[in-house]
């Protein structure tokens, strides 16, 4: 089963479990047209101001991490290239920088920027010197950004890799042009997980996760029906005249012309949750005939199933909960001198 799809949290009955890290106290975003809640074009095309017809993934995080989505903390918007995040940051007075939760993700704006310009045009290996100056302007950008970032007291960051901006139905080149671009895309997240790496070393109690959207994408495309997608190359609102926002439309991966649909965003998001905070056992008590799991980082909103197995191979479902709170209390069956548990959370997506 796909990562994004199903999380799978095992443990033995006697095992020793560590503790849950502290919860964040808010969630600021610095992203392009995929983050942003205020910017979109509205109309009955979209839900509210966004890019889609639902919630967003960084609404889907908030909600997984317990906390209270705030549009003035998003400062994410259509066009928003690695230049203006350098602006933004530096403009930017956090609160509680050190406990929040921090996004920044406008990398795919700096590539479909670079796919407008006429200099870059066509796109062929006689452009690499052009495209090898922009990727390290914004590798540059994004090595500013955190650590003004940081300079401001952030300590928790999720900066996600590019993805391969030309499986979105905006582009439609020829196949060596999006076989170059790929590889462009490719060596710039190298060299950006490496520019991050060097970070997270040299700037002391800095957490930076690296979600690799790029694997993710490529994932979705390749295993659309593993995902509950229905098709992954043309969008919703070009194939349906009044597209409603909880029918047939919804198993399209793209929603407009660049961007994804709800559907997948809470794909992107259990992803993100899952690397950031994966559930974990802080206790588990014998209760006699049952055993009681003490889960911290419940992903809120993403209810699951306890499973049993005493082998390790045949795994038993034996319990199903609701995930109300970051930490909870589970009860199970325990029966023989050994039993393995595990949580199980599959994807199950719904309006908004």
């Amino acid at each position: 089963m796909k990562f994004a799809f199903r999380f799978i949290v095992g443990w033995l009955f006697v095992a020793v479990v560590s503790s849950a890290p502290a919860a964040f106290t808010s969630l600021y975003v610095f992203g392009d047209g995929v983050c942003t809640t205020t910017n979109g074009p509205g109309g009955s095309d979209y839900y509210g101001d966004r890019y889609s017809n639902g919630r967003v993934w960084i609404e889907v995080l908030a909600q997984r991490q317990g906390l209270t989505y705030e549009s003035n903390k998003n400062w994410s918007f259509f066009g928003h290239f690695s230049p203006n995040l350098v602006e933004n940051v530096t403009a930017f007075t956090p609160t509680n920088a050190s406990t929040a939760l921090f996004v920044v993700w406008v990398c795919n704006a700096d590539f479909v920027e670079n796919l407008t310009k006429p200099e870059f045009a066509p796109y062929a290996s006689n452009n690499l010197a052009i495209w090898t100056d922009a990727i390290n302007l914004t590798l540059s950008n994004h090595v500013v950004a955190v650590q003004t970032l940081y300079a401001k007291g952030a300590r928790t960051l999720i900066v996600p890799n590019a993805v391969d901006i030309t499986k979105a139905p905006f582009y439609n080149l020829d196949l060596a042009s999006e076989a170059f671009i790929r590889q462009r895309v490719i060596d710039f997240n190298l060299a950006f997980t490496n520019r991050m790496n060097l970070l997270r070393t040299s700037l002391t109690n800095l957490t930076i996760i690296i979600p690799d959207m790029f694997a993710l994408l490529e994932d979705i495309t390749t295993h659309p029906a593993t995902f509950g997608l229905t098709n992954v190359t043309s969008y919703a609102i070009f194939d349906f005249a009044t597209p409603v926002f909880t029918g047939p439309a919804t198993n399209y991966l793209f929603w407009d012309y660049l961007h994804p649909g709800a559907k997948v965003h809470e794909v992107l998001a259990d992803s993100v949750q899952h690397q950031l905070s994966p559930a974990r056992v802080n206790e588990l008590v014998s209760l006699g005939s049952n055993v009681q799991l003490t889960v911290a980082n419940m992903p809120l909103g993403l209810n699951g199933f306890v499973d049993a197995s005493t082998n390790l191979l045949t795994w038993t479902q034996v319990q199903n909960f609701s995930s109300t709170n970051l930490t909870q209390n589970l009860t199970a069956p325990a029966s023989g001198p050994l039993r393995f548990y595990r949580l199980r959370f599959p994807f199950a997506w719904s309006w908004p």
